[in-house]
């Protein structure tokens, strides 16, 4: 027999915030007659997930969760603002790292044109320096 094991993605259920009311409201995640749905994990109680529209209306009347929707402002608000200011630093943090990874080899590639010039500039100097007597006599063709 083949069993294989199925690989289930849960999503945490986060209420919609109603800046007319300064309320967060319970808003259902789900399509009317949606196939393969998420399961989604809500902060109220300890294990408590829902996969099903019917299962979401029956959570949501439950009195451990309306203590969640009344006091969610005092409870996740803050957490909330910080994971989005983590996002917004983390990538901020990956533009800059490319920054510096794309600044860094211009540097090594600007160090190795300097690094060549040099040597041109040392066999220009030599050949001065050795040939450099009889410049009187040398001319460039003008054909």
């Amino acid at each position: 027999m083949n069993s294989q094991l199925a690989t289930i993605h849960q999503v945490l259920y986060v209420p919609e915030y109603n800046p007319e009311t300064d309320t967060y409201q319970d808003v259902c995640p789900f399509e009317p007659r949606e196939r393969q749905t998420r399961r989604y994990i809500c902060r109220c109680k300890v294990g408590t997930s829902f996969g099903t529209l019917s299962q979401f209306k029956a959570h949501i009347k439950t009195q451990t969760h309306q203590h969640l929707i009344h006091n969610y402002k005092i409870y996740y608000k803050d957490t909330q603002q910080y994971e989005h200011q983590v996002k917004a630093l983390t990538k901020a943090n990956e533009l800059l790292l490319r920054k510096v990874t794309r600044i860094t080899h211009q540097n090594k590639h600007l160090t190795d044109q300097v690094g060549q010039l040099r040597e041109e500039c040392e066999l220009k100097e030599h050949y001065m320096n050795h040939w450099g007597e009889g410049e009187e006599t040398f001319h460039e063709c003008d054909d």
